[in-house]
């Protein structure tokens, strides 16, 4: 009766090809502990062995044990055969008659990245084999299919069941899809004024399509005119095209269109850049907090973007922006002093409500709000302006690889890890997640400065930091009031500062060749480190 039922629901499967590899789990390896073609999740929780005595047709089946809290199983990856659009189905025959339950999923993988996913129905006790079968649509782009199989607990933390008979195959072909896109990147990451732009993209058809044209079009800020340029070469399925060099400040838009042999089109997104200054700002981006965790808070009351003064002297903000191209917050009258930070944030009370051992807006650093910016969760461009719309910085970061991914919803922020180093400010290795939740108006946990000193031999730690200008840095463990003094080697004092939180960075662009003492004193501390300056 049941292949009966099996014949009617599914006549296709008489005529068609299995795209599943040992679906009837006929062979295994020699241990007899797993089939071949096929992988166990996590023998942890759940263990697999071969059966000959439940078995719904040929002479083996799979017995999958509980043995452990957890919900695992058995699972195989199928790459040929797949395509967009097209509706397949998925069939096995299960043993079940305990305290488990059988299910799983079917995950379809696209190219570049991204899956959908389709949650199976779940098996009922039974003292015979039932068939658990379910139809699903392959997205566009899709380039294989996980078939995962599994128990699930229902009344305890044990159980066994029998899996046999699985079949995988298309079902009926639906409509053609366009071409697929996936891949954008451009090269290099931090573009200056000096810099002349590759851009590429790849795309995958439907079938036995081809790529019939294809055209990538730019602009020059929202007021230009887009320019259309046919690809470069390309390599495969990645196509690759040229933007020439433009000003300091310039956003440059651009999108591509592909049209395939049967006459489908795919347009992209449009994408956009900014022209980065060829040297490092007076003042940048240094911290981003776009997706606060929910122990932290919502969006709209916990994000926040951290600025950095390191110029030696006050930097008049007044009049400035900051935007992500949808929404602008403009600085009130603010003169930032030398090596202070400005955070600006969805709302100050939140910020000083969670960040409770933070300073900010009390005299040491300066907490602005309540800005209108929502910062993406899944990727953002923010940039940074003067009053009279003068680039000073900009960053377009990610949530995904090679950006740091915990601070999308995890907790931590994105921290600038070397500041120095502005080719790596639009890099996604370039920034870390910070060790906790975020340092507003602090020095990054993750601060890394290129060309320190790695002589150090007293509390707290002093680096020396040589790149475009000479800073001081100076990390101690203790809150609370101490004074920094750097003596020449004649022992003449040429500089002292005081300050109260854990760490400050001093910049030193006067300070001549030479060999220096830097003393650090506190209630806490008293300590000596020399350095030597070398421009």
């Amino acid at each position: 009766m049941k292949m009966f039922l099996f014949i009617l629901l599914f006549p296709f499967m008489l005529f068609s090809a299995n795209l599943i590899q040992n679906p009837g789990f006929e062979t295994w390896a020699a241990d007899d502990s797993i089939p071949n073609n096929w992988l166990i999740e996590n023998n942890y929780y759940v263990c697999s062995a071969k059966e000959s005595t439940n078995v719904f047709a040929g002479n083996y089946s799979i017995k999958l044990d509980r043995i452990r809290a957890g919900n695992d199983g058995i699972k195989q990856f199928v790459k040929s055969g797949i395509s967009s659009g097209d509706t397949f189905v998925f069939s096995m025959y299960v043993l079940d008659n305990d305290s488990t339950r059988i299910g799983g999923f079917l995950r379809t993988y696209k190219h570049g990245g991204g899956d959908s996913t389709v949650f199976l129905p779940y098996s009922s006790d039974n003292t015979s084999f039932q068939q658990i079968a379910d139809t699903f649509v392959t997205p566009n782009g899709a380039c294989s299919i996980g078939v995962f199989i599994r128990l699930y607990k229902d009344t305890a933390d044990s159980g066994v069941a029998f899996v046999d008979s699985t079949y995988l195959d298309i079902h009926s072909t639906g409509p053609h899809q366009p071409p697929f896109l996936y891949d954008e990147e451009k090269t290099p990451d931090n573009v200056t004024s000096d810099d002349d732009v590759v851009t590429f993209i790849s795309v995958s058809t439907d079938d036995n399509a081809t790529i019939a044209a294809d055209t990538m079009f730019y602009k020059i800020n929202d007021n230009g005119v887009f320019t259309a340029v046919n690809h470069d070469s390309m390599s495969q399925q990645t196509y690759y095209y040229s933007i020439p060099k433009q000003s300091t400040g310039d956003t440059i838009f651009y999108y591509y269109k592909f049209k395939d042999s049967d006459d489908s089109i795919a347009i992209s997104d449009t994408l956009s850049y900014v022209v980065q200054p060829k040297n490092v700002p007076d003042v940048f981006i240094n911290e981003i907090m776009y997706n606060p965790s929910s122990s932290q808070g919502t969006d709209d009351h916990c994000e926040y973007l951290e600025l950095w003064n390191l110029e030696g002297s006050t930097v008049d903000m007044t009049g400035w922006t900051l935007s992500d191209g949808e929404a602008t917050f403009t600085f009130p009258s603010l003169q930032v002093a030398a090596n202070y930070f400005v955070v600006v944030c969805r709302d100050t009370d939140s910020i000083r409500g969670f960040y409770q051992t933070k300073a900010l807006g009390d005299g040491d650093d300066y907490l602005l709000g309540n800005m209108s910016l929502a910062l993406g969760n899944s990727g953002d461009q923010v940039i940074l302006k003067t009053g009279n719309s003068t680039l000073v910085d900009s960053v377009n970061y990610d949530d995904a690889s090679p950006w740091p991914t915990t601070p999308d919803g995890g907790g931590p922020s994105l921290e600038l890890v070397d500041p120095m180093n502005y080719a790596s400010h639009n890099q996604g290795s370039g920034w870390a997640a910070s060790a906790d939740n975020g340092t507003p108006g602090d020095i990054n946990s993750t601060y890394n400065p290129s060309g320190i000193s790695t002589e150090s031999h007293d509390t707290p730690p002093i680096s020396l930091i040589k790149y475009r200008n000479l800073h001081l840095s100076v990390n101690s463990p203790y809150e609370g009031k101490k004074s920094v003094s750097l003596y020449d080697i004649s022992g003449k004092l040429r500089f002292k500062k005081i300050f109260f939180s854990k760490s400050k960075t001093f910049k030193l662009s006067d300070f001549g060749n030479g060999v220096y003492f830097a003393h650090i004193k506190s209630l806490h501390e008293d300590g000596v480190k020399k350095i030597v300056i070398i421009k």
